[in-house]
This record gives C-alpha cells, sequence and structure tokens, in this order.
C-alpha cells in the first residue's frame, strides 16, 4: 500500500505489540481493574478501526480489532500472572516489596 510506512503483511504484530503495551501501562497505573483495562484498550482499538474508515487510503479490518484485542488482554492478564507464578507470592502480596 502506497504511504504506509510499516511493512502490511506483518501489522499484525504491531498490533498485538503496541495494543499489549497499551494495556499493560493502563494496568500499570492501579486506577483501573484488569477487566476495565481490557474493555478500555478493546474499545479503544475499535473506536480507531471504525475512524480508519473515514481516512483516505486506510480502511476498516476485523483483524485488526482481534490483533488489538489479543495485545490487550496479553498486556493485562500476563504481566501479573508471571509474576505470581515466579515470585511465589501469595494473592494480593503481589507487587510489595517486603
Amino acid at each position: 500500500m502506497e504511504g504506509y510506512p510499516i511493512d502490511s503483511s506483518k501489522s499484525w504484530v504491531y498490533h498485538i505489540v503496541s495494543y499489549f503495551i497499551l494495556a499493560l501501562l493502563l494496568q500499570r497505573t492501579d486506577l483501573l481493574q484488569n477487566r476495565y483495562v481490557i474493555l478500555i484498550a478493546i474499545l479503544y482499538g475499535f473506536v480507531i478501526e471504525v475512524v480508519q474508515n473515514f481516512i483516505p487510503g486506510r480502511y476498516f479490518d476485523l483483524w485488526d480489532i482481534a490483533a488489538n484485542s489479543a495485545g490487550a488482554l496479553g498486556g493485562a492478564l500476563l504481566p501479573d500472572s508471571v509474576f505470581k507464578i515466579l515470585s511465589g507470592l501469595p494473592e494480593g502480596l503481589h507487587g510489595q516489596v517486603p
């Protein structure tokens, strides 16, 4: 696609990584529960896709929404799960320094 700054065949990787980071940052604020982080990130991705439909040269793509959602789920759920498993701390104590 002309004028598209990245390799469009690998754009799903960029979507997953971007929304992983977005959800991770939202989750790390500790202002929102994971379900709201996931909801906000997925809704944001959906709105961005809808807006792209009105921009010349861009288009709405359900696969992009799927990649955005996968990244959002991973960014909100994976880091805490990994930290809990690796640290061996009881539920509710993760993130606290003894």
